[in-house]
């Protein structure tokens, strides 16, 4: 009997190890499922971080580079910007290839705010003050422009169109509803003694149509002095002050691509896409000056692309092997993508790339 009893505690004690074999790879099984569903929702969670900040950084340079122009096709100053002299005009929008962290580009831009404008009545000889219609929706400090239309008539069959000399001042008091002050006090680059930048437009007051606006400025690169971290970031004056504030984390590329209106050139298709009065640029030949000489003179830029490449955190799981590219090597300095070509990169992020199409309606009119 008792030998019995052994036996049957005996295949009792195998069932049992095969029990906890069975419920061992059940288990292991289950952790294996566990681990690889965590992995992967890590990784998605990833993607979407990335694929959100694209949007997001996207759309906020597409919305404010879309005003470019308004009411500014050339911009004054007191001091010049980018190495520029007293006397010499700014662009509405102008493209610094390259010149951002890791070869990424800075594009700059600047527009008028017709939410807050008033008449310009007349202005005083040493161009520090004067008088508007009514001056109530402007503060001092408020950094404005004076904006002069002007109606271009260019050869037929080109239609007419109207362009905007401006220049930059910042009021440095008020006077009743009409009297502005914009002496020296408010300091460069928007106020000098007589404020000379101002002198072509005060020459149209005469002749009415001068209008004093709010000034926007805009400004986008990623920041040269921290490539590792690809911070993007915006300047609030369009890089007129050393104004640079971080905007957002993970951004590794800024890609810019111009596409420029050329009435006289009927003969250099530099795109190939049939059409020599319409050409992209997305080389060094983009910038504002064009010190290649490969732009027409009488060119106006009218649409931007703006490529965007982000990055998730650094990841625990096997991450993208190389960057997003916005490059055509069939023709890299003159194509819709820019001149950016992929990069092979440690496994460690998630990247993502997008670009968009911005059309630039307020550098010309019927173009």
């Amino acid at each position: 009997m008792s030998a019995r009893r052994a036996r049957q505690a005996g295949l009792t004690l195998i069932e049992l190890m095969i029990a906890i074999v069975l419920a061992s790879l059940l288990i292991g099984l289950v952790l294996d499922v566990y681990v690889r569903m965590t992995t992967a929702y890590r990784a998605q969670m990833a993607v979407s971080e990335a694929q959100q900040t694209l949007r997001s950084a996207r759309d906020v340079i597409a919305v404010d580079l879309r005003m470019a122009g308004h009411r500014i096709t050339r911009l004054r100053t007191a001091t010049g910007a980018f190495g520029t002299t007293i006397s010499d005009d700014l662009p509405a929008v102008s493209i610094d290839n390259g010149g951002g962290a890791n070869g990424t580009d800075i594009v700059r831009a600047y527009y008028a705010d017709s939410s807050s404008f008033a008449n310009v009545v007349s202005i005083a000889p040493d161009n520090e003050s004067i008088v508007v219609d009514d001056a109530g929706l402007f503060r001092v400090d408020d950094i404005v422009v004076l904006t002069s239309p002007i109606l271009i008539e260019p050869p037929s069959p080109a239609r007419k169109y109207v362009e905007h000399d401006a220049c930059a001042l910042k009021i440095t008091g008020i006077t009743g509803t009409t009297d502005v002050q914009l002496d020296v006090a408010g300091g460069a680059p928007y106020n000098v003694a007589n404020n000379g930048q101002c002198g072509v437009v005060a020459a149209a007051v005469p002749g009415g149509g001068v209008q004093m606006m709010l000034m926007r400025g805009l400004a986008y690169r990623i920041d040269p002095t921290r490539p590792e971290l690809a911070i993007l970031q915006k300047s609030e004056t369009g890089e007129l002050e050393d104004d640079w504030a971080d905007l957002a984390s993970g951004v590794v590329n800024l890609q810019i691509a111009s596409r420029w209106v050329e009435p006289t050139d009927t003969i250099d298709d530099l795109d190939l896409d049939g059409d020599p009065g319409h050409d992209w640029y997305s080389g060094e030949a983009q910038e504002t000056p064009d010190l290649t000489g490969t732009r027409p003179v009488d060119a106006i830029v009218q649409q931007l692309s703006v490529g965007i490449t982000t990055r998730s955190n650094e990841l625990s799981v096997v991450g993208s092997s190389a960057t997003p590219e916005f490059y055509d090597a069939t023709n890299p300095d003159n194509n819709q993508f820019g001149d950016s070509e992929s990069v092979a990169v440690a496994p460690t992020h998630i990247y993502r790339g997008s670009r968009e199409l911005v059309d630039l309606r307020n550098m010309g009119v019927g173009r």
